[in-house]
């Protein structure tokens, strides 16, 4: 995955909202395209029935402040609703 910022004109569907204008917005990019901003990830990443792995990224604007509470939350959902062990979770600055 790849940090940059939004271009014009990129083409990006969130999740249940159709095409969105992401120019200027962070924007975290595979090589297929834009997977997610700070406000909506792509149609294309979508969880299904079919998932078995997962990627949750929680941006931090203040440092660590709020982002191990958010990771916890994160965890504590996969463990009670998809039978999951939580995973792990890293930072990076």
């Amino acid at each position: 995955l790849e940090l940059g910022i939004g271009r014009a004109e990129e083409p990006f569907e969130g999740i249940g909202r159709g095409t969105l204008n992401i120019e200027g917005l962070p924007v975290y990019r595979d090589r297929a395209g834009g997977i997610g901003t700070p406000t909506s990830d792509n149609e294309r990443t979508k969880m299904g029935l079919e998932t078995r792995r997962i990627l949750a990224i929680v941006n931090g604007y203040n440092g660590r402040e709020g982002l191990a509470e958010a990771a916890g939350m994160i965890q504590e959902l996969l463990r009670k609703y998809a039978d999951s062990d939580g995973g792990t979770i890293l930072y990076f600055e």
